[in-house]
């Protein structure tokens, strides 16, 4: 019944299915309060990483096309 709960309150805040396969099995191992709280908050600063690097990869590629002449 815990995890069902904890399923069910990541998928509200966001978590897809797939995500969620690598985290419960973390947050069961976990055996401190820190710990549950740190698993959640390292996949985010994962997420935060691949985003930034997916915006400057997108600068970077809007910025060749405009030496070459096509407008992004």
């Amino acid at each position: 019944m815990c995890d069902a709960r904890i399923v069910h309150q990541l998928r509200r805040a966001g978590y897809r299915i797939a995500s969620l396969r690598a985290l419960v099995p973390q947050l069961r191992r976990a055996r401190r309060a820190e710990e549950v709280a740190s698993v959640p908050v390292a996949r985010d600063a994962g997420i935060a990483a691949r985003s930034r690097a997916l915006l400057e990869g997108g600068a970077a590629l809007s910025a060749v096309l405009c030496l070459h002449g096509r407008a992004a």
